[in-house]
């Protein structure tokens, strides 16, 4: 929405009348899912494309009826008669489906942009977002792979000083590089098996379908 003569809070309140209108429009068409529906279909994801198809087509024609309620309930006469002078202009909509597959693709983030051009030039970014079931795994790479950085960033340190050096410092510091260099190989097998726990983690969650539960939508 492009803002004029609507009042801070008659927006806010519209804000979350959507915000609650698109969480009740899915959870609804989840728990209404009858698997009656898909008995004898050829192509059941064609099937279930179509019903998500048509709840989108419901929440997009329904929001904007939703959202003019909340502000109208929240404003007073005045405010009502002032926005009505000039209300806030629709930019646009935009409504994003993704399959659990792309969300594990995508490792648990996904980012949204959308651009409208219309009362001016307008661009939305945003993220969606769900919890990493391997979580655990990401967090000992990136840890593991924090321990490689910091002994290679030694080891830089350390042939720089060399460089510096008086001639007979080097045998030293030489020696001290070495050392750290032979740190390296272990660490890096070890991030080669933790990695592969992570990769095997994520295969699973492409197999693995939950059933069951709502969605909860904050925008």
């Amino acid at each position: 929405m492009e803002e004029d003569n609507v009042s801070d809070s008659g927006a806010e309140k519209g804000h979350q009348a959507l915000n609650n209108f698109v969480q009740t429009e899915i959870n609804n068409f989840i728990h209404g899912i009858n698997l009656i529906q898909f008995v004898g279909v050829e192509h059941p994801e064609d099937k279930l494309n179509e019903l998500i198809e048509a709840m989108k087509k419901k929440i997009q024609d329904g929001a904007a009826g939703v959202v003019s309620t909340a502000i109208e309930k929240a404003q007073g006469f005045w405010s009502n008669l002032w926005s009505g002078i000039n209300a806030d202009d629709k930019i646009g909509s935009a409504v994003w489906t993704f399959s659990q597959q792309d969300i594990v693709q995508h490792r648990y983030a996904i980012a949204l942009n959308q651009r409208w051009r219309n009362e001016g030039d307008w661009e939305m970014f945003g993220v969606i977002s769900a919890p990493n079931p391997c979580q655990a795994q990401l967090v000992a790479v990136n840890q593991q792979k924090h321990k490689i950085d910091q002994i290679e960033a030694q080891i830089r340190a350390k042939q720089t000083e060399m460089a510096r050096a008086p001639v007979s410092q080097k045998p030293a510091i030489r020696a001290e590089i070495d050392e750290l260099k032979a740190e390296l190989p272990p660490l890096r097998t070890e991030l080669t098996r933790l990695e592969g726990l992570l990769n095997r983690c994520y295969i699973r969650q492409t197999i693995a379908v939950p059933v069951g539960g709502g969605v909860l939508v904050n925008a």
